[in-house]
């Protein structure tokens, strides 16, 4: 199979037209960031040269596997990719050995080992919410099973708002320790994704970004999405990302996004159910392995057997 590929690019003017019309973005909030971040620095988001270091939010799932594998191989840049959680059982970390492994032949140079932090945050009033008869809808999109064994304040806020202060920490920690100053923070936001939740929105990529430099004070900090960036122009959809892994060889069944946090994916959850439809929608054969495949055939042979012990009882059978 083919090592690279060419990311497909839109122009800044479609771009603008696409961003206008999803429910949940901000357009005078990106519009304000940018202006702030193009005065002071002359750029709001730029492609570091190749051989440069960023820190990557990874999650053992398909869409920050596929974007570990092209920030390396494509952009040859050096990645420290950052894990947030606890459980190191949980399937999401077995995927993320796996890659680990598998990355550390495929590019030795630009390979540097994930860096695993917890997710405990607080506190046991949040906690408490855990045995709440009811929930906002909204933060049940981000809670991904009430059978998690334990809650924090990613569970509530969201994850995915709280992880670029993690990777910020783990920039200190890098500096502090190896003195290297990585001043760039890469995630996998597809385009889709901020349709559904509001913190995988353009409008969040930009806040975020102006939050940490004035948390930090630091104007050259950079974080954005490979997926979903005006500036350098890529507004990439799960399903052609689905292609592009396909296309650079890479086992992408081997990634985890089940929700229930099983050993195979449970294939009925939101994140199930849409992994499914984008590979159909992306016409690549979807070779994960979901449980309910085994319920369903298992149900199957239920029923025949069912049809069979009923046709037995049947007069005169057999005749």
């Amino acid at each position: 199979m083919n090592q690279n590929t060419n990311l497909p690019k839109i122009s800044n003017k479609e771009f603008w037209q696409r961003i206008k019309k999803r429910k949940y973005e901000d357009v005078a909030a990106i519009r304000f960031v940018e202006s702030y971040f193009q005065k002071t620095r002359g750029h709001v988001v730029a492609m570091p040269k190749p051989g440069k270091k960023v820190i990557l939010l990874t999650s053992g799932g398909l869409d920050s596997t596929i974007v570990w594998y092209l920030l390396m191989k494509q952009f040859r840049l050096v990645v420290y990719p950052l894990f947030v959680g606890n459980n190191s059982f949980h399937p999401q970390r077995r995927a993320l050995r796996y890659f680990s492994r598998l990355f550390q032949k495929k590019c030795p140079n630009q390979y540097r080992p994930p860096f695993i932090v917890s997710q405990h945050l607080v506190a046991k009033e949040i906690n408490a919410l855990r045995q709440a008869k009811s929930i906002h809808p909204e933060v049940l999109l981000d809670v991904h099973t009430s059978k998690l064994p334990t809650w924090g304040l990613p569970h509530i806020a969201g994850l995915n708002a709280l992880t670029p202060v993690s990777a910020l920490l783990y920039s200190k920690y890098l500096l502090i320790t190896q003195n290297l100053s990585v001043r760039t923070i890469v995630c996998a936001i597809a385009a889709g994704d901020g349709t559904v939740v509001k913190s995988q929105t353009f409008s969040f990529l930009r806040t975020t970004m102006f939050f940490l430099s004035q948390f930090f004070q630091d104007r050259e900090l950079q974080f954005f999405s490979l997926l979903l960036d005006k500036n350098l122009g890529y507004f990439i959809e799960k399903a052609r990302l689905i292609s592009i892994g396909t296309q650079l060889g890479l086992p992408i069944h081997k990634t985890y996004s089940c929700y229930t946090g099983n050993i195979f994916h449970c294939g009925w959850c939101l994140a199930c159910q849409a992994r499914k439809y984008e590979f159909r929608k992306a016409s690549v054969t979807d070779r994960t392995i979901y449980s309910d495949y085994f319920v369903q055939k298992i149900q199957l042979m239920k029923n025949k057997a069912t049809s069979l012990v009923k046709r037995i009882a049947l007069p005169g059978w057999r005749r």
